[in-house]
């Protein structure tokens, strides 16, 4: 079996219970979202198809959002920019098992 935290290791499974509609957002104080990568400049690359954005637009002004991925899927600036679409909404920081990031 591989160890966590290392690129060979599958990502958790997504939560078991009871699914909220987006609208219960509104009451969120912090939003964690996953991530295959994240650039510095917020732009967050995911597979849900766009399903996280528009649940995003239910949150609190000012609510941060954190994305959820290893350490090594934080791309600096100088990198690669990920592509971003219209929909898409930055993240505020990332959170991995190194600790969090904040974007500027």
């Amino acid at each position: 079996m591989d160890a966590p935290g290392s690129p060979a290791h599958h990502r958790p499974d997504e939560p078991e219970g009871e699914t909220l509609p987006p609208q219960s957002l509104e009451d969120a104080s912090l939003v964690l979202v996953p991530a295959l990568a994240v650039d510095r400049s917020g732009t967050r690359l995911g597979r849900g198809g766009g399903w996280y954005d528009r649940a995003l637009g239910y949150r609190s002004p000012g609510c941060p959002v954190l994305a959820v991925c290893w350490d090594w899927e934080v791309r600096a600036l100088d990198a690669d920019p990920l592509p971003r679409e219209a929909h898409d909404l930055p993240v505020d920081g990332a959170l991995t098992p190194g600790g969090i990031m904040l974007f500027d």
